[in-house]
């Protein structure tokens, strides 16, 4: 089995703007080999991906169908983004560091977050694992990162690396 490395505030800079110093783009081919051997690993543990629309609301998406799937909560993507910026902001001493690492300001992070079709960042999915008390197992196509260890149920969901012209890619996982 995988271990899962807790995510420090390097390793978690996977938002689009932060994509070219983290996260090389792939030559196309060279990403169809590591999601297959990404998808196998997904089958060790009995998941399998689930897709989610690329329009840039994918990591919201995911997490909607994660705690819906888990029994956790039932709400939509829009009202989920929504939330989770109120919860940011009602908690801004907990994601400030972070935010002014990447962004202008905390404003103009919550006002960019709150736009449908901004992609979500670490920042959100961090906020997501806090505001529901989840730990995120953040499969990527070479490894795997814990968001809240000790926290429960474990969540999995994926992030696939980009490939030329496109941003990364958030999905969910299922049980097969």
């Amino acid at each position: 089995m995988l271990k899962a490395q807790r995510v420090t505030t390097m390793q978690r800079r996977i938002c689009p703007r932060c994509q070219p110093k983290i996260i090389p783009r792939l030559p196309v081919r060279q990403t169809a080999v590591l999601t297959s051997s990404l998808d196998a690993r997904l089958h060790q543990l009995g998941l399998r991906r689930r897709s989610t629309l690329k329009d840039g609301n994918c990591l919201f998406s995911a997490v909607s169908i994660l705690l819906e799937n888990h029994t956790i909560a039932q709400i939509n993507a829009a009202t989920l983004r929504q939330q989770v910026c109120d919860f940011i902001e009602s908690n801004l001493n907990l994601f400030e560091a972070d935010i002014k690492a990447e962004y202008n300001s905390t404003t103009d992070f919550l006002f960019r977050m709150r736009k449908s079709g901004t992609y979500g960042c670490n920042i959100v999915l961090s906020a997501f694992s806090i505001l529901f008390n989840v730990n995120f197992y953040v499969h990527f196509p070479t490894r795997v990162f814990q968001t809240y260890p000790g926290a429960r149920p474990d969540l999995h969901i994926v992030f696939l690396q980009p490939a030329r012209n496109s941003n990364g890619h958030w999905e969910a996982t299922e049980l097969f």
